[in-house]
């Protein structure tokens, strides 16, 4: 079961023997699940531990402290208590006799919903219900304008047509409806994700060009309406992409396309979520040791050299789709340590390809440039808004003001100059950038 964190509630850290805002931001302070969506009445344990020199010794003893006990209780043993609708932050605290050696503000993101299926609804878009907020966060209004536009126009080319639902546009059409609350979009979610699942994945078995694997609206539109073909569709291609040697050949295969890796690790992600199969969480653990592994093998500064690429990195590529699925594991999955300095390096080497005004480059650091036939290191301003939840992300995870003061400039630009005439263009736009407001403010 996964989720993405949102709201910025602030968590009050309380705890002897150093006051509210006295002890440090532990690096080696580890909590699991880092995000946890329930509903009213449910209750789920996290736990704490330590690493690193401190966790040798004496005794460690962990308190918890809920920003909101009238949403979310915690008790002395990490044990969480859903009371009512609504989201509060868990501050966790570690210490040896006289001593804190850790401390971890706002550790969990606890939201409580009214349902299970509004809650596993949430996990995979990623954000929690927003029709009631949606409007009071800053940019949705120029970014709701843009969307209609658009939405309109690309609805009347292709509604229902599968080939233009590339980059997963039923998931937009999905968010849409969970955001502003208007049932259209929803209809229109309905309406692409069959196209896609009958008229492609289906008919070839969930043998889907790995490129067009598509999995998140497919399972949205399965927590909706209980169709079972859906959830047979995730199941079908989450196993089709280990069969055809994409999980375990990272390292080796000539198409190495961050697209293709990450899609195939996020596969298992969301099979693992309307399945409940272990089998696919051991598929997720290795997809994410492989992506890791593949990083060091690039040297570990934040490059990723991809073969496809001239042995450059497609730097949207390496945020939506690589960055994307090692963010959602560690909050939703496994706190991997791991995987933070892994984004914030390859978040700072990607900041060196930035185009004020323009964008990033399409690659960055290729052997040969142009690359052959796949692109050049030309700015790609189409491509801002898939690559800024990463960024959202790194800044709701760390409270560095440098990745916020990055988002919004991605952003920005994003929303002002995007071609957004191509249906790829619009999909690519729209696939997850509605998280961005909510991860930033």
């Amino acid at each position: 079961m996964f989720t993405l964190t949102l709201l910025s509630l602030i968590g009050a850290c309380v705890g002897q023997p150093l006051g509210p805002d006295e002890g440090q931001q532990s690096e080696n302070l580890n909590v699991s699940p880092r995000t946890v969506w329930l509903s009213v009445g449910d209750s789920q344990t996290v736990v704490a531990w330590l690493t690193g020199p401190e966790a040798d010794g004496d005794t460690i003893t962990y308190s918890w402290v809920s920003s909101d006990p009238g949403v979310v209780e915690v008790g002395a043993d990490g044990v969480l208590h859903a009371k009512r609708n609504g989201s509060a932050k868990i501050d966790v605290m570690a210490d040896k006799p006289g001593k804190r050696v850790g401390h971890r503000k706002n550790a969990v993101t606890v939201t409580v919903t009214d349902t299970q299926q509004e809650a596993s609804i949430a996990r995979i878009l990623g954000v929690p219900s927003l029709v009631d907020r949606w409007n009071d966060l800053p940019f949705t209004h120029t970014y709701d304008s843009v969307f209609e536009q658009w939405g309109e126009t690309h609805w009347g080319r292709s509604a229902g047509q599968w080939e233009y639902t590339y980059y997963d546009r039923a998931l937009a059409w999905y968010a849409a409806w969970w955001r502003t609350g208007d049932a259209k979009y929803l209809e229109r979610g309905h309406t692409d994700v069959k196209a896609y699942r009958d008229d492609y994945v289906l008919p070839n078995d969930g043998h889907a060009t790995p490129k067009w694997v598509f999995t998140e609206g497919l399972a949205i539109h399965y927590l909706l309406t209980g169709d079972e073909a859906s959830k047979t569709a995730i199941d079908l291609m989450a196993r089709w992409m280990v069969q055809a040697g994409w999980l375990d050949n990272m390292m080796t295969t000539q198409y190495q396309d961050g697209r293709i890796q990450g899609r195939t690790v996020m596969a298992q992600l969301v099979a693992l979520e309307v399945t409940g199969n272990a089998l696919f969480r051991e598929r997720l653990d290795t997809g994410v040791d492989n992506l890791l592994e593949w990083y060091n093998q690039a040297g570990g500064d934040g490059s990723w050299d991809m073969k496809s690429y001239c042995d450059g990195q497609a730097n949207f590529q390496v945020a939506h789709a690589i960055l994307d699925v090692l963010q959602r594991y560690y909050d939703l999955v496994n706190p991997d340590p791991r995987i933070p300095p892994v984004v914030k390096n390859s978040l700072d080497r990607m900041w060196l390809f930035w185009n004020p005004g323009a964008g990033f480059n399409y690659i960055g650091d290729p052997a040969e440039d142009p690359c052959p036939g796949v692109g050049s290191t030309a700015a790609s301003k189409d491509l801002n808004l898939l690559i800024v939840p990463a960024f959202a992300w790194y800044y709701e995870y760390s409270g560095d003001a440098t990745y916020l003061n990055r988002a919004d400039e991605i952003w920005d630009t994003g929303l002002v100059t995007t071609f957004w005439s191509g249906s790829k263009q619009f999909n690519q736009s729209f696939m997850r950038s509605w998280r961005y407001p909510h991860l930033t403010n």
